[in-house]
C-alpha cells in the first residue's frame, strides 16, 4: 500500500501594518519633498519681483485683423475685356468626303435596306415588296435631309439606326 501524502498545509495570513522604510530611504524622500518646495518657493518670489512683467507676459497679444490684398490691383474701372463675337475664331467646316468612298457608302446603305426588306418580307407591316421598298426610301431621304453633306459615316449610322 501507497500512501500519498501532500504538502496542503494552512498558512496562517500575515496582516499588513504600515510601511515602514531604513532611514536613508526616509531621508531621501525629505530631501526630494523639500527640493521641490525650494524651488516654488524659489520661482514664486521671481514673480512677486517681477509681477508686472510676468502679468504682461501672461496675456495673449491681440492681433489685428487683417484684410490679404493683392500687391497691385487693378483699378475698379478697368474691367475685364469680353471676347467680342467678331474675333471668335470660325468653326472649321469638315470637308467633304471623297466621291469614291461616298459611292461605297451608298452601297452600303442600300444592302442595309435589301436585308432589312428580306428580314421583314412576312411581317405584317409591310403588305408587298413595294411598300417595304418605299419605306426605307423614305427613311434614307430624312436621313440625308438630317446630313446633306457627307463629311463621316454619319449617314450609315442614321440609316441603320431608323430601320432597326
Amino acid at each position: 500500500m501507497l500512501i500519498f501524502s501532500g504538502c496542503a498545509t494552512h498558512k496562517p495570513k500575515v496582516r499588513k501594518g504600515p510601511k515602514t522604510y531604513d532611514q536613508s530611504v526616509e531621508d531621501e524622500f525629505s530631501s526630494i519633498e523639500n527640493s521641490q518646495k525650494d524651488v516654488l518657493n524659489y520661482y514664486r518670489e521671481l514673480r512677486q519681483k517681477n509681477w508686472q512683467q510676468y502679468k504682461s507676459e501672461g496675456k495673449r497679444k491681440k492681433v489685428p485683423y487683417r484684410v490679404w490684398r493683392r500687391q497691385n490691383p487693378a483699378p475698379r474701372s478697368q474691367k475685364r475685356p469680353q471676347a467680342s463675337p467678331e474675333k471668335l475664331a470660325p468653326v472649321p467646316q469638315a470637308k467633304p468626303l471623297a466621291a469614291s468612298i461616298v459611292k461605297e457608302m451608298k452601297i452600303e446603305i442600300r444592302q442595309y435596306m435589301s436585308y432589312f426588306c428580306m428580314e421583314n418580307r412576312k411581317s405584317a407591316r409591310f403588305s408587298g415588296s413595294a411598300d417595304c421598298t418605299a419605306f426605307t426610301e423614305n427613311v434614307l431621304r430624312e436621313c440625308e435631309n438630317d446630313h446633306p453633306v457627307i463629311t463621316d459615316r454619319s449617314l450609315v449610322s442614321c440609316v441603320k439606326g431608323k430601320l432597326k
